[in-house]
């Protein structure tokens, strides 16, 4: 795989959505990255700097407006979640906390809450590892892709991990598109789900 260290990646914006006509709805904004992997696996990330990352603001339309998106520290697809990415790399001064594989791995007394969003998994992801606990963390502030999922802490694909004593607020799923979803193209999309302690695929858990 690639590394990709020691960057600096500032003033990241998608792209507004498109203006529409009368009758018609504005278009989405693009989503903003510091790292976008797509379909990309055994990457190892770390010591990257990232400031000002903007996901673009809706477009104007004249039956309603469209919806803004959201910028991330690192964006990854689901065939891509078999990465490293180092607790160096940061977001707007704030540790971004995704580990895959990493057996045994304690992440703890961390204070998550700059109105950031790290990924767009959650504040802290765990991927694919054994016993890892997750301990006295304050989390708050994240907010999903458009229409897509959000969770503070998430496990995806973990064994016995211990989740405990941590401090979740301020969770938010993406906003729904506007005017995109269904066939008169004027209902707006569902809304992404907000879960503050997000387990999937995982077994032997203890929250407390």
């Amino acid at each position: 795989g690639c590394t990709l260290s020691g960057n600096t990646v500032t003033a990241i914006t998608g792209g507004v959505g498109g203006n529409a006509g009368s009758n018609g709805t504005g278009g989405t904004g693009g989503v903003g990255a510091g790292v976008y992997l797509v379909s990309s696996t055994g990457n190892t990330l770390a010591g990257n700097v990232m400031t000002s990352i903007d996901g673009g603001a809706a477009g104007t339309g004249a039956l309603k407006p469209g919806t803004p998106e959201r910028g991330f520290g690192v964006y990854l697809d689901a065939g891509s979640l078999d990465n490293q990415v180092a607790l160096t790399n940061t977001l707007a001064g704030e540790e971004i906390v995704y580990v895959n594989g990493a057996d045994g791995a304690v992440i703890q007394g961390l204070s998550l809450t700059a109105d950031v969003s790290p990924t767009n998994w959650g504040k802290i992801t765990v991927v694919d590892s054994t016993g890892v606990q997750i301990l006295e963390n304050t989390v708050a502030s994240f907010v999903g892709p458009v229409g897509m999922d959000a969770g503070g802490i998430r496990l995806v694909g973990c064994t016995a991990c211990a989740v405990s004593d941590n401090i979740l607020s301020g969770i938010t799923g993406g906003r729904g598109q506007a005017g995109k979803y269904g066939n008169d193209h004027r209902t707006g999309g569902p809304g992404g789900r907000a879960v503050g302690l997000w387990v999937a695929d995982s077994t032997g858990g203890t929250f407390s």
